[in-house]
């Protein structure tokens, strides 16, 4: 395939997708094999950490969850902005998966969680005594 760009001269070789930073890019940048790539990396952690999860805490789970899901999925998300729905939606596929594997307590009896719409913020408070703190048990940190 002939080229109309040269470089010093030169005609640079043209490829359909290149690795950079552990990222696929593709030549139309729409960074479907970059998530689909992800897809399948996950899907493999994912359905390993069910097979161990009876042999971890809670707590462990969602450590190893965070190590190998979470960071894939965080890992290069602002060149997600703007992708079609079809791409974003196989990641939050993965988001969702993950968020079933470890069983989530919540919170105590007597605490609540008080949501502030305007900054998107939340806080937890103790109903039984405001100057205690409320630790959610079992949760994903």
């Amino acid at each position: 395939m002939a080229s109309s760009l040269t470089v010093s001269g030169t005609f640079p070789l043209l490829v359909k997708r290149t690795k950079c930073l552990g990222l696929v890019l593709d030549n139309s940048l729409s960074f479907l094999p970059q998530i689909q790539q992800v897809v399948k990396t996950c899907m493999f952690h994912l359905r390993t950490i069910k097979k161990i999860k009876p042999f971890l805490s809670d707590r462990d789970c969602a450590t190893v969850l965070n190590a190998l899901v979470t960071s894939r999925l965080d890992y290069g998300n602002a060149l997600y902005v703007g992708l079609p729905r079809c791409g974003t939606r196989l990641l939050q596929g993965i988001q969702n998966a993950s968020a079933q594997i470890p069983q989530y307590v919540g919170l105590p009896e007597h605490c609540e969680m008080v949501v502030n719409k305007e900054d998107c913020t939340y806080e937890v408070i103790n109903k039984k005594d405001p100057s205690d703190k409320c630790i959610p048990t079992g949760a994903i940190l």
